[in-house]
């Protein structure tokens, strides 16, 4: 989709696009300048690179959070009305398409490289075409995906259960919130160790923000009830234990002084953002007009998907090329930000269209169920 719709709510889409944006100044300016075992140096292991930046860019991984949080307010508004099979097959067309295209191009790319032999680039290709969660990805950025799919999966197991409804998505993010809290408390009270993948797969550090997203989206549609509020109360109490566990877990990794009020003002105010967006909406679209905010929400994600390990290939290439640290970053920022211009504008829709078709025929073929429509977000 190129073009803006009814449904495009410009406050989520301009700060799932800024998010983007943090995330990816968070690993050129400041993971790849100063961690050493970043994929910067696989890729270079003779390179170096300026860290001046790195001050205001470490905080940006918040974006993450802030993706969560937009993740369950959409889903909120699109699974309110749906059967499990449409919503999983609308969410199936939103997100495969995008991450083929982009785990192809970054094969591609790191083929052309020594840092993986050409069967290890492989597998992790496929890994990533098949959304295996538990193995290594393509790219690093794909870690989230996989906490993705497992939340749309729950969502659908709810939709199917009781009928369904909006009630039926709001009872998950009540759940999140409360098993949210209960592991934050745990954490906080050295109960429990650290995380690792398959905690984070069934979303025990995380489900908190997809349950604040939720919250949020039933205020926006329909106002206050005590669910809503309390699911909102948790939710905020668990992200800001998740926040100040993540600040120190980058300032102690990236060597800075803590500073926790950082990421949680930013996620303070994209939550602000996320919440104030029916007020928003008219002064936003006037301003950068609707057709513009809907590609720049588009662009967002294969703009996560490639940024990342092909950012870090072509820094290297630059560097040693002779060209200035920061112009290097900032050069690779902007063909990243190219190229999912171009994926967006030009191979994400036929793609989705393909995918689509082949999926509607193969049901039709079975059962005759009419196919959900082609999602727009």
């Amino acid at each position: 989709m190129t073009g803006g719709n009814k449904s495009t709510i410009a406050a989520i889409d301009l700060t799932r696009f800024l998010c983007a944006l943090m995330v990816l100044a968070h690993h050129y300016a400041a993971m790849f300048a100063l961690r050493p075992d970043t994929f910067l140096h696989l890729a270079g292991p003779d390179v170096t690179l300026a860290s001046d930046w790195a001050w205001w860019s470490w905080p940006g991984w918040v974006g993450v959070e802030l993706f969560f949080v937009i993740s369950g307010y959409v889903i909120a508004m699109s699974a309110a009305n749906s059967r499990p099979r449409a919503f999983l097959k609308r969410r199936l067309l939103r997100l495969a398409p995008v991450a083929w295209i982009c785990s192809s191009l970054t094969a591609v790319v790191l083929a052309t490289t020594a840092v993986w032999p050409i069967d290890e680039v492989a597998v992790r290709w496929l890994t990533s075409l098949l959304f295996w969660p538990s193995r290594p990805q393509i790219d690093g950025s794909y870690w989230s995906l996989g906490l993705e799919v497992n939340f749309y999966l729950l969502i659908a197991l709810q939709l199917g259960w009781r009928g369904g409804g909006g009630r039926a998505v709001e009872r998950t993010g009540m759940a999140l919130a409360i098993v949210g809290a209960v592991y934050w408390l745990l954490r906080i009270d050295g109960l429990l160790p650290p995380s690792d993948r398959t905690v984070d797969l069934l979303l025990l550090p995380y489900g908190e923000f997809f349950a604040t997203g939720i919250a949020l989206s039933g205020l926006h549609a329909s106002g206050w009830t005590t669910l809503r509020g309390s699911m909102l109360l948790l939710g905020l109490a668990s992200s800001t234990a998740e926040i100040l566990s993540q600040s120190e877990f980058f300032t102690n990794g990236l060597g800075l002084s803590p500073q926790p009020w950082l990421p949680l003002s930013i996620f303070a105010v994209g939550v602000t953002a996320i919440g104030a967006a029916k007020w928003l909406q008219a002064p936003l679209t006037r301003v950068f007009g609707i057709r513009l905010i809907a590609f720049a929400g588009l662009m967002t994600y294969p703009l996560y998907l490639i940024h990342h390990y092909m950012g870090a290939v072509l820094i290297v290439a630059l560097l040693r090329r002779g060209v200035e640290d920061h112009v290097a970053m900032v050069s690779a920022a902007a063909v990243m930000l190219v190229l999912a211009a171009a994926i967006t504008g030009l191979a994400e829709r036929p793609a989705r269209r393909a995918l689509d078709r082949l999926i509607s025929r193969r049901v039709a073929g079975r059962d005759g169920a009419p196919g959900a429509p082609l999602p727009t977000r």
